[in-house]
């Protein structure tokens, strides 16, 4: 078999085969260390004000039909409830399936001493739409109007369908540490109706960093763990910020001992007071020919509103009189 060949039967494996619900279903990100509440929702109201992001990711951009998706999230802390609210959504494509998702979240905040603990609930709403038109196997026939595919693992037909989950985490900071835990697709919701049948895969994200100051510089040092509770995917990042306005580091991941993925490199800087810029660009280290699958990019704007959001109506001032002229 050519080489050609075997990445694009890997490819079909991976990517096209969406009628059987195996496909990736975790989105990943480079660009986490930014604004963490896109991986675990308990992040929400840790920064003490309003947080917005958004965030595009292009990745094995060599490949037809290879993953990319866009999401957009808003987080921030209600002190009169002692609570935090935050919103994730967005749109994730791979190979011939289309998602959407709108991921609220509600969470109760806890002070003991110097720790700050968070933990409560993410509903998951999803709507996942499949069409096999864009999809060539080898033995298909797609003369004029035919489209035959000639493969009973990929349907000639286009469905969706909506699930509704949900997620459950935590996370904690005490001094200069941090980190959380969230399982999503708790419940495993699924659709069993052909010509399109669907099970959500339930997955575990942890996350742990820590960082220190040295004059006008901040150095951050980020793990991230993904598992479908069969393999284990790690995330390392090591990184700085420079006077608050310039920042980027170094990005690693791999599967296990016997496979790794990307290299990466991000940059960013401040645009103004409350908005930051960050790119990404991971070069891949894996087994398969770089020429065919290329590298990932990823770009984020990520918003600051600066101050405590959230602490009510302010009461009524009252002039004395001796300070009214």
């Amino acid at each position: 078999m050519k080489i050609s060949n075997r990445v694009y039967l890997y490819f079909i494996c991976f990517l096209g085969l969406a009628n059987f619900g195996n496909s990736q279903q975790s989105s990943l990100s480079s660009l986490a260390y930014k604004d963490k509440y896109r991986i675990n929702p308990a992040y929400a109201g840790m920064e003490g004000t309003l947080m917005g992001s958004a965030v595009y990711r292009n990745q094995w951009q060599n490949l037809s039909g290879h993953p990319q998706g866009i999401d957009v999230s808003v987080h921030f802390p209600v002190y009169q409830w002692g609570s935090a609210f935050g919103m994730l959504l967005g749109q994730d494509e791979l190979g011939l399936e289309r998602h959407l998702f709108i991921k609220p979240s509600f969470h109760k905040v806890s002070r003991i001493n110097d720790l700050l603990f968070t933990a409560g609930i993410q509903a998951e709403f999803n709507w996942i739409s499949f069409s096999s038109e864009s999809a060539r196997t080898p033995e298909g026939n797609y003369q004029g109007q035919n489209l035959d595919h000639k493969d009973p693992a990929i349907s000639n037909q286009a469905g969706s369908i909506g699930l509704i989950d949900i997620g459950l985490s935590v996370y904690l900071t005490w001094h200069r540490f941090q980190g959380g835990l969230s399982v999503e697709k708790l419940l495993q919701s699924k659709n069993g109706s052909q010509p399109f049948p669907w099970s959500n895969k339930r997955c575990i994200k942890a996350i742990g960093s820590t960082e220190f100051d040295w004059l006008n510089l901040k150095f951050q040092a980020q793990v991230l763990l993904y598992s479908d509770f069969i393999k284990v995917q790690t995330d390392l990042f090591s990184g700085f910020e420079y006077n608050g306005s310039i920042f980027g580091g170094i990005h690693f991941r791999g599967y296990d001992g016997n496979s790794l993925e990307s290299l990466g490199l991000s940059l960013g800087f401040s645009l103004s007071k409350n908005i930051q810029v960050a790119y990404c660009h991971e070069f891949y280290i894996g087994p398969i020919p770089v020429n065919y699958i290329a590298g990932n990019q990823e770009i984020g704007f990520f918003y600051n509103f600066g101050k405590a959001f959230g602490l009510g109506k302010p009461p009524r001032i009252i002039h004395s009189p001796r300070y009214s002229d």
